[in-house]
């Protein structure tokens, strides 16, 4: 009856074909005597494969039922026993790893196929016994093929074990990573998905549907399928169900084998079902480390950057700044050149038809007076620097003309205009000192962006992290660079010039030694070189033009900073800095940062008389008359831009009386505001003249009284002594209140030697505002009272002070000892005594007649 079932079932008819009738005999016993305590158990294994719709020739069953190592139903006692089972075959296809995963094209593809050739592959055609190939499953999400069949050996294991000798002993290898197939028996009920949210990874989730298996359990169950780095079980005190443990693997592979071998197996009196835990990406766990210790990897970060920029970057903007020095990428030579050809072109074309040719100014460097500072400046520029040079001089009197005319012909230069610079916000200022230089890229973003970082650390840790990066440190940066293409330009000079001088030192040897450079040896090349002459290093020039421009912003940074780096400039020879400025205490400022080395300097004046005239003439044109030019120009003096400003005004239609008239009110009333401390308006009719009462509140280092005394004395002499005014009764050897209305732009220093020498007003249109103001009967008589007022006081003083002394002295004249110093003592305190009386006696009549004239008529 059993035997008569299986035949039925076909299960033993391959078998039985080949054996004899007694042998068939025997094994049917032995089978019986074997299986008879086995129980007739059936485990139904369900794999459901991938819904592919849209893949060609692919038939997926979503349930297969086969008994897993167990006797088939319908065995009995002499009939070999009959299981089914699974192997699972890994590295067929290549793991997914990524939803868009460009292999999988290829996998859709071809994957069919190859499960199909599966038996033909990977199946021996010999087994220990009858093994039946049922069919294969592909999993191609986690790369391996599930290959069905039935065994009718000892066990599952056996036939499994012949199959991994026959894949080793061929050496099938994947076409992806040239490594071995790796085949494992499927214990578990596989579950075969198509699921993009659950991608394989190293982490497995063992969920347990029972009690939790220990970690040793678990080894061993997972370890077979490749090296484990680490299990974690689920901590007892959490409460969450289902129970699970997190299982990581070395590779993705051995993963993936691990789930599709083990997935609903009963390990210890549990069911495991196994998931993928999402992987953590490399970049989130740098990240969640980064915002962990931001006290750490924030500076560690913008370091990283800061080396990046100064690898990349720098290079780059050394490139720049060198092309704004040498202009070898600049047009302007080509569009200069058609400016003046079209402008030479516009000017025939308007002389033919009858125009007056236009009008252009006249540079200050073109007057006769300039040519000795223009011959010195550009023999300073032949030279190798040692030190800096200062252009100074009061406000038009040309020095960027003349500076522009030196560097001319200069093959290298650049030009940092600080009055676009100063008093700028932090943005604005760096911005426009790159665009000077050409030092690009900017990254002025990053700026905000360290300090926003800065203020954030600062928020959440409590502490500062130093971030910020200062406007000190930017402006640092670009003047760095600004030294290593100034350097790099005067290098490359040198190493020219050395390299002919050593050839032709060569050359100069090998004649000592008889051999000739006309010998047929020396080549052309060699004979050039010989006849070449030495060239010169022309080194670069750097203008730095308004240097502290105002007193408002001499403060800022940008003129301390330049400063320095002219100060190294010079020291180290890399090129020629020529500061221009108008401020008197440019020197001491450059002094400071050159301590021991003499400043050059160029100081420019006014033109004379005679140049002045000239310039109008030419600029107005012969309707004028030059008489009444004349005497504009002598009480305007030679600066240019009141020379500008009367040029203006004539052409707007006013008579040159007229305008000049109007140009000297408004110095007038400059000097009278800023040297006296009043609040003058300026009155619409040139002809009235300024009275005003004196206002209190001199935010000054000088009083009223001191201005007035340089008044009177400037309106008699057109320079004065700078120490006889020092050591004057109103000063006191106080030098403070003169280098205060210097800086204030009433009255100019000269120099001499490099110390101070005399003074004269700032602008000579101020010296007629000083004859002007002494003219005025009432506000010289009221500065008169205040004068004399501060004399007597004075003198009363040194009278009280000499009394005392006096009666001090007295007291002492019968000591014999000192007698005779103390009559001689008091002999000149005497004549003192009379002076002062005299002195005070001298005031009072002064300040009477002042009184009289502004007394009012009652």
């Amino acid at each position: 009856m059993h035997l008569t079932a299986l035949t039925a079932r076909g299960l033993l008819i391959p078998r039985l074909a080949c054996r004899g009738a007694s042998a068939r005999a025997s094994l049917i016993s032995t089978r019986l005597a074997t299986t008879a305590s086995i129980p007739r158990l059936v485990h139904t294994t369900s794999i459901s494969r991938e819904a592919q719709t849209d893949a060609p020739g692919v038939s997926l069953q979503s349930t297969l039922n086969y008994p897993d190592s167990t006797p088939a139903v319908g065995t009995t006692s002499g009939t070999p026993p009959s299981v089914k089972g699974t192997i699972w075959f890994d590295n067929i296809f290549p793991v997914r790893y990524w939803k868009y995963d460009p292999r999988w094209l290829w996998v859709r593809k071809y994957a069919n196929d190859a499960a199909k050739a599966a038996n033909k592959r990977l199946i021996p055609h010999t087994f220990p016994a009858n093994f039946k190939y049922l069919g294969a499953t592909p999993n191609w999400k986690e790369g391996g093929v599930f290959v069905h069949f039935k065994y009718e050996g000892h066990s599952v294991d056996e036939a499994v074990e012949t199959i991994r000798n026959h894949i080793e002993k061929r050496g099938i290898r994947s076409w992806m990573n040239l490594q071995l197939v790796r085949v494992f028996h499927v214990k578990g009920r596989p579950w075969v998905d198509d699921m993009l949210g659950r991608l394989p990874s190293e982490v497995l989730k063992v969920e347990f549907n029972g009690p939790d298996a220990s970690v040793e359990d678990l080894y061993k169950e997972f370890r077979p399928y490749g090296k484990i780095v680490n299990i974690t079980l689920q901590p007892a005190n959490v409460k969450d169900l289902p129970r699970f443990a997190l299982i990581e693997y070395m590779r993705v592979r051995s993963a993936t084998s691990a789930r599709n071998c083990l997935n609903g197996e009963a390990i210890v009196g549990t069911t495991i079902n196994i998931n993928y835990e999402k992987r953590k990406h490399t970049s989130e766990s740098i990240w969640n480390w980064i915002s962990s210790h931001p006290r750490i990897t924030v500076p560690v970060l913008l370091g990283l950057l800061a080396g990046l920029t100064y690898v990349v970057f720098d290079p780059i903007r050394v490139f720049f700044i060198t092309n704004q020095l040498t202009d070898r990428f600049s047009l302007r030579k080509y569009t200069g050149a058609a400016e003046q050809l079209w402008s030479s072109t516009t000017s025939s074309i308007s002389f033919m038809w009858g125009h007056k040719h236009r009008d252009t100014v006249v540079a200050p460097e073109t007057w006769t007076e300039r040519q000795q500072d223009l011959a010195r400046l550009q023999h300073h520029l032949k030279q190798t620097p040692d030190t800096v040079v200062l252009v100074n001089g009061p406000k038009g009197s040309g020095k960027s003309q003349l500076v522009k005319k030196a560097i001319e012909h200069s093959k290298y230069k650049l030009v940092i205009r600080c009055q676009e610079l100063a008093g700028q916000p932090t943005h604005v200022l760096l911005n426009r000192l790159a665009a000077q230089i050409n030092f690009k890229p900017m990254f002025n973003w990053l700026v905000q962006m360290s300090a926003m970082i800065d203020t954030m650390i600062t928020a959440t840790t409590g502490a500062k992290a130093g971030l910020s990066t200062t406007n000190e440190g930017q402006i640092h940066k670009m003047l760095e660079l600004l030294s290593a293409a100034v350097s790099r330009v005067t290098m490359q000079q040198k190493e020219a010039r050395n390299k002919i001088l050593s050839e032709q030192l060569l050359h100069q040897r090998m004649e000592n030694n008889g051999e000739s450079a006309s010998s047929a040896k020396a080549t052309a090349d060699e004979k050039n070189i010989v006849e070449s002459s030495i060239p010169d290093v022309e080194y670069p020039v750097i203008v730095i033009d308004g240097f502290l421009a105002s007193e408002a912003s001499k403060d800022s940074v940008i003129y301390d900073l330049l400063v320095e780096w002219a100060a190294v400039a010079a020291e180290y020879h890399l090129a020629h800095v020529i500061l221009i400025s108008d401020n008197p205490i440019a020197v001491k400022t450059i002094s400071k940062a050159l301590p021991n080395k003499t400043i050059e300097m160029v100081s420019l004046s006014d033109a004379t008389p005679e140049s002045a005239l000239a310039v109008v003439q030419r600029r107005l044109g012969d309707s004028i008359n030059t008489d009444a030019l004349k005497r504009c120009i002598d009480g305007l003096g030679g600066r240019l831009t009141d020379l500008e400003l009367l040029i203006q005004k004539i052409r707007a239609g006013m008579s040159p009386e007229d305008a000049y008239q109007e140009i000297v009110v408004r110095a007038i009333n400059e000097v009278r505001k800023l040297g006296l401390g009043e609040d003058a308006i300026a009155h619409p009719s040139p002809t009235t003249p300024v009275v005003s009462t004196l206002g209190g509140g001199n935010k000054n280092t000088w009083t009223p009284i001191q201005f007035w005394k340089i008044v009177q004395l400037l309106t008699k002499h057109d320079e004065i002594s700078y120490d006889g005014t020092r050591f004057h009764a109103f000063f006191k050897g106080d030098e403070s209140p003169l280098q205060a209305m210097e800086r204030a732009g009433l009255i100019s220093i000269t120099y001499d030697a490099g110390r101070p020498y005399a003074l004269r007003a700032s602008r000579p249109v101020y010296r007629t505002a000083f004859m002007h103001m002494l003219a005025d009967r009432r506000l010289a008589a009221t500065m008169g009272i205040l004068t004399t007022k501060q004399g007597i006081a004075d003198e009363e003083d040194a009278f009280r002070k000499t009394v005392g002394e006096m009666k001090t002295l007295i007291d002492l004249h019968d000591h014999k000892t000192v007698k005779r110093v103390v009559s001689d003592r008091l002999a000149a305190l005497r004549d003192a005594f009379k002076a002062h009386v005299d002195k005070i006696a001298q005031l009072n009549n002064e300040q009477k007649a002042h009184k009289a004239v502004v007394a009012i008529d009652e």
